[in-house]
């Protein structure tokens, strides 16, 4: 019998696909939609989330959305066990003395079995990074320079003469994302002159401002992102060679002093200060992680000495993806503790957060301090890109046409990712980079097509201030001593 339940058990496991999304599973949990919910969990326990073992365990131990299943509830309660997550030992325990003894035995055998094969290391070993010990000492420069420069002044834009109007009043919700902010903390951002942006982006070898996700944003800012994307930064070095990383900037108002935000906009430094006296004084996981990011953004704020970082990081240990994925990403950022800042990426990419996903698909394709894995970062690019994130889709597709691992190339499904970022990516060279790249390597090659969109790749890289000498010595290869062939039928 216990047999038996086990292959049920490890069937539920490996059969899930990637695109788990916890807070779907907590809400659907919450409705009593039991079923959607053991779904929603099994992903999430795909790629070993704690708290997705402990609700499983319960699920089966309770018999909700089905039969009562002892072995499965403690299959589930003690992988979560091994995460130390919450007080699931001892509810492991009190289960298995339950046990009669002459069954106890079996018991352990199958739950040390599945551990062997579905347990934490093996979850490690699978999907998320391995540590290189042998750059960990070693950093990344910019220019030559240790940091580089974050925030951001474009006096080339008459930011006076913007419509102030709000546009857009964003912040992290309790869920991870970008989501509106209760009425509250609107006041905190009131009507600015100057619009106030925070975004996290990709540096490129070249300099280039790539992939920006905004963190926090209110005003028409989107000439000031414009402007700001055109302008290439310090240049990111490791050992010597170009590398890509990662950087937050802040641009308009929320590169202030406190000074010149009293002067600028008085009403809204006073509201910045009393929202600061309102969290302070709740308990609220939200609220507490909201005060760390007003501390982040304002750093004027009175706060004591790392006070938002040992915030980020209490909530993170309570479980807290956003406060995981902040308190990695400032680590990895700021280049601290290298081991730790992964860590938490990765703890925030198991509940599902989507920038956490991309962020640790780009830290296992390019990152200096991890063995890199292209199959590895393309799982997480995939999952991050069922969700909607462009610019994970924009990865994954650039791993299926160029990845020198023949068992991951994949035209047609590149081809089939490239087809709804026609309108979006209008803008974007890399898009008819890699568009020309699916005319070329497609079974039926179209020379034409490929090198018109390798041609405007080239244009509209020029015009971003992109380093486009590859695409252009690529161009060169294709047409020197070819004849264009038309793709159209005579």
């Amino acid at each position: 019998m216990y047999k038996k339940l086990l292959t049920i058990a490890l069937f539920s496991i490996s059969s899930t696909i990637f695109a788990a999304d916890i807070f779907k599973a907590d809400r659907h949990f919450t409705e009593k939609n039991y079923s959607l919910a053991k779904q929603e969990y099994l992903k999430a326990a795909k790629v070993g989330n704690p708290h997705a073992y402990y609700q499983l365990a319960n699920m089966y131990y309770k018999g909700l959305g089905g039969e009562q299943d002892i072995i499965n509830a403690l299959i589930y309660f003690d992988l979560a066990a091994e995460h130390d997550f919450h007080n699931t030992k001892s509810i492991l325990d009190s289960i298995l003395n339950s046990i009669p003894a002459e069954s106890r035995d079996t018991v352990l055998k199958i739950l040390d079995d599945n551990k062997q094969s579905h347990g934490k290391q093996k979850i490690l070993d699978k999907y998320f990074p391995i540590i290189d010990e042998k750059t960990l000492s070693m950093k990344v420069t910019f220019d030559g320079e240790a940091t580089i420069e974050t925030v951001y002044h474009q006096d080339d834009i008459d930011l006076e003469s913007l419509n102030p109007e709000l546009d857009g009043n964003d912040f992290y919700d309790e869920n991870g994302d970008l989501d509106s902010v209760d009425d509250s903390l609107a006041l905190l951002i009131s009507t600015p002159k100057t619009p106030f942006l925070v975004v996290d982006h990709d540096i490129n070898p070249d300099g280039s401002v790539r992939y920006v996700s905004e963190v926090q944003k209110f005003g028409l800012y989107k000439d000031l992102l414009e402007e700001f994307k055109l302008f290439p930064l310090a240049k990111p070095e490791f050992d010597g060679k170009p590398i890509d990383f990662i950087s937050r900037t802040y641009l308009g108002a929320a590169a202030y002093s406190k000074f010149t935000l009293a002067r600028e906009n008085e009403r809204k430094y006073q509201d910045i200060i009393r929202q600061v006296r309102r969290f302070r004084n709740s308990e609220a996981i939200n609220d507490q992680f909201n005060l760390a990011m007003i501390m982040l953004n304002f750093p004027w704020v009175e706060q004591e000495e790392n006070e938002p970082e040992s915030i980020l990081l209490s909530l993170a240990k309570k479980g807290h993806s956003p406060a995981m994925y902040e308190y990695g990403l400032k680590l990895y950022r700021e280049q601290r503790d290298i081991k730790q800042a992964i860590h938490w990426i990765s703890e925030a990419s198991k509940y599902g957060l989507i920038r956490a996903e991309y962020r640790l698909g780009k830290i296992l394709q390019t990152s200096p301090w991890v063995l890199n894995d292209e199959r590895k970062a393309l799982f997480w690019y995939q999952s991050a890109m069922e969700k909607g994130d462009v610019s994970a889709r924009i990865r994954a597709i650039d791993i299926l046409l160029t990845t020198k691992d023949e068992s991951l190339k994949d035209v047609k499904l590149a081809t089939e990712y490239l087809a709804p970022l026609a309108e979006s990516q209008s803008r974007n060279p890399e898009y008819f980079y890699l568009t020309a790249l699916s005319y070329r390597y497609a079974e039926q090659r179209q020379f034409k097509l490929t090198v018109d969109n390798l041609e405007r790749a080239i244009l509209t890289g020029q015009m971003a201030n992109w380093d486009v000498s590859e695409w252009q010595d690529l161009l060169a290869r294709i047409t020197t001593g070819s004849v264009y062939i038309s793709d159209e039928p005579e």
